[in-house]
């Protein structure tokens, strides 16, 4: 997976700490990815206001899934994102999965009636 920061509003020790723990919290995702065709590309921005951080993670696969968080601590913020990315992430490969699974039923049960179609 292909990962892209940017933080215009933190500083480089901050900068760095995005980077390690980013890379940490979204292995999951990484490990999710695994068997898909094209390599994702993993876009995370972080933006200062006040003394909280927004972080915000954009993942592009085959779809574009986002996820935003607001934390006073930044550690936390990208451990909320991962969670959510991972969650939106399962819900849209399970619907897939039940999709390529109804497909499936379908023909076998049109191959079991000896039924034939043409299209």
């Amino acid at each position: 997976m292909q990962y892209h920061f940017t933080a215009p509003s933190i500083s480089k020790p901050t900068y760095e700490t995005l980077e390690e723990h980013s890379r940490k919290a979204f292995h999951k995702i990484e490990r999710l990815l695994a068997n898909d065709s094209t390599e994702p590309t993993l876009r995370i921005s972080v933006n200062k206001d006040g003394d909280e951080f927004i972080v915000l993670a954009e993942l592009h696969n085959n779809e574009l899934i986002v996820s935003k968080a607001h934390d006073r601590d930044l550690r936390r913020a990208v451990d909320k994102t991962s969670h959510e990315m991972k969650t939106l992430l399962t819900k849209v490969k399970s619907r897939r999965m039940d999709h390529k699974i109804t497909e499936k039923i379908q023909n076998l049960r049109n191959k079991l009636l000896n039924r034939t179609y043409v299209e």
